[in-house]
């Protein structure tokens, strides 16, 4: 090794000299010896050069990729301009226009990512009352009104008289159901900007929610507005749905009827009158819904109607329908979904397996393939109905939004293939946004089964995804607490989650159970005596009584335990309260107090 090293240095020397023997041929040293000061001057310039001109280099690089960012926002190509921004980033996190350009992009194409980029263009330039806006207005599109609370919060207070801030102010607080408040920031925003009409059109909206002399304001300022051509519609939609919310069916009636002669009602108005009369059993379902089916002729608007008429059994009038409708309409592979559906709905496979053999329903041909297999399924030919249902799977792999739509058309349909079935369901589930939808129908599913590790697999995925939201907080700080899992993190979120809406039963009987867990019976005793009425929820009661039987008053807890019996229980709960009830034996039962 060292004789190597030596070799090696021996031959840089030598290069070394060779290099200095050139130079003396070609110029001779003395000259460098004797203008060695001009030398090193010439050194130093060239060095000066070579390092002022990199950073030049990169001050103009920079120039050129804002520039283009700029210009493909403006033109409105927003993938093009976060690519650019995100070069910009590269080299300086902190680059203030980039961050600008890439918030305001991210916000058109990748509302989700959007939220990133605004927290990191507020450190950089705190409290800038556009980017605060801009980031509440898209934490409030994607149903986050916590957040666009925050963003709001970061505006100096200077900037919070516009209308702008208040109609957000507004917004945010009737997302989270403040109502009063909402009214306090949309009167200033209508007062700050008189001209807004659908700054009125919203005031009058969330007026109709509060009660007494608010809601009556709210009427007849609506009644009002619909006299503006551009409002009526909207306007008479909010007093149709007011009158249905408080059982005036004569004037919902009335307003749906001036809606009908409004231009530009929609087919999911008409639906929503359907719903209506169809509730409150009116004699007039059937001559209405006739009416629509004589002038419903766009196809999407023809199969809403039938996928209405199945949900709510109607299907055998739905076929007869669709049967005499025009041959370009019965082509359209929404119909043919919503026919498809009426034949599964009736039982009726033998017609569902014709329309669905040998088709091509194009961009939806993922659903006709799970019909198909449901359909062979039924008949006996297990092989087929599984490739249909492989295709199925195979045909919508390449979309996300397929993916979740064969999901969810699986769960309407009936599960089939259970294993690949729940597969898909996974596949769904640990996509970047899975809709709550899905999330929901599983987590039911689950409860159903009593399958309680699958739902906390289920649950731990919806943390990750609302990390805010106190009821999966609770849903998962519970079932943790039953399979004993984490159950240091378990108590944390039970207390969490009760501290943060503190009346909510639900949650305090998790935060107790957590305290009885830890051996801290009379403070769980003391959590659930706030609750009153609550205390008979039947799944609250159960816990109400575990921790009775526990704190040793038999007569009290037998009821709560009998109440309990009516909840949907996981297998972890059900041993608790049988052995609850084993501790308390043949006590007699008291009054509930």
């Amino acid at each position: 090794m060292i004789e190597e090293l030596w070799h090696a240095l021996l031959a840089r020397g030598l290069r070394v000299l060779q290099v200095i023997n050139n130079i003396h041929r070609q110029f001779g040293l003395w000259y460098f010896i004797e203008h060695w000061k001009a030398a090193l001057c010439a050194l130093l310039l060239f060095l000066l050069a070579l390092f002022g001109g990199g950073r030049l280099y990169g001050r103009v690089k920079q120039q050129r990729l804002l520039a283009h960012a700029t210009e493909a926002l403006r033109s409105g190509d927003n993938r093009g301009a976060a690519i650019f921004a995100r070069g910009l980033l590269r080299d300086d996190p902190q680059n203030l226009a980039a961050l600008k350009v890439i918030s305001q992009a991210t916000d058109k194409g990748w509302p989700r990512d959007s939220l990133y980029w605004h927290q990191q263009l507020d450190n950089v330039q705190p409290g800038d009352p556009a980017n605060c806006l801009a980031w509440a207005r898209t934490a409030l599109s994607l149903g986050n009104p916590s957040l666009a609370r925050h963003a709001l919060d970061r505006m100096r207070r200077t900037d919070a008289n516009t209308a702008d801030y208040q109609w957000l102010a507004g917004e945010t607080a009737f997302a989270q159901r403040y109502l009063q408040d909402a009214v306090d920031h949309l009167e200033k925003a209508a007062a700050l900007s008189s001209t807004r009409t659908d700054y009125a059109l919203e005031l009058a909206k969330v007026r109709l929610l509060l009660p007494g002399d608010s809601r009556e304001k709210g009427r007849q300022d609506l009644e009002a507005l619909a006299a503006n051509p551009t409002l009526r519609l909207q306007a008479l939609r909010m007093l149709f749905r007011d009158a249905v919310r408080h059982n005036q069916n004569a004037r919902a009636a009335d307003y749906f009827l001036l809606m009908k002669k409004t231009p530009g009602i929609a087919p999911e108005d008409r639906i929503e009158f359907l719903d209506f009369l169809l509730r409150t059993r009116s004699p007039a379902l059937t001559a209405e819904l006739r009416d629509y089916k004589d002038v419903v002729r766009a196809p999407r608007d023809v199969a809403r109607l039938v996928f209405w008429m199945n949900a709510h059994k109607m299907s055998l009038l739905a076929i007869e329908w669709i049967i005499n409708l025009p041959p370009e309409v019965r082509a359209d592979n929404r119909v043919q979904l919503a026919l498809g559906e009426a034949y599964l709905t009736l039982g009726d496979w033998p017609h569902l397996k014709a329309l669905t053999t040998d088709a091509d329903w194009r961009d939806i041909d993922f659903l006709r393939a799970g019909l198909l297999a449901r359909a062979l399924s039924e008949e006996g030919d297990t092989q087929q109905a599984q490739d249909q249902w492989n295709l199925a799977t195979l045909k919508a792999a390449d979309n996300p939004q397929s993916l979740v739509r064969l999901c969810a058309a699986a769960i309407a349909w009936g599960w089939r293939w259970e294993t690949q079935a729940e597969e898909l369901a996974w596949r769904v589930v640990d996509s970047p946004h899975p809709p709550e939808a899905i999330l929901e129908a599983l987590q039911e599913r689950f409860m159903a089964e009593g399958d309680t590790r699958k739902l906390y697999r289920l649950l731990a995925r919806r943390r990750e995804l609302e990390p805010a939201n106190t009821v999966v907080l609770n849903n998962f700080a519970l079932v943790s607490l039953l399979l004993k899992k984490n159950e240091n993190q378990a108590h944390a979120l039970a207390k969490r989650a009760y501290e943060g809406e503190p009346t909510d039963a639900r949650k305090g009987s998790t935060y107790a159970f957590s305290l009885y867990l830890q051996g801290q019976k009379t403070e769980a005793l003391n959590v659930m005596s706030h609750f009153g009425s609550q205390l008979k929820i039947p799944s609250v009661a159960l816990y109400n009584g575990i921790i009775l039987a526990a704190c040793g008053d038999p007569s009290q807890a037998r009821p709560y335990l009998k109440l309990a019996k009516q909840a949907v229980l996981l297998p972890e709960e059900q041993q608790l309260e049988v052995k609850a009830e084993a501790s308390i034996g043949d006590a007699p039962s008291a009054a509930p107090k």
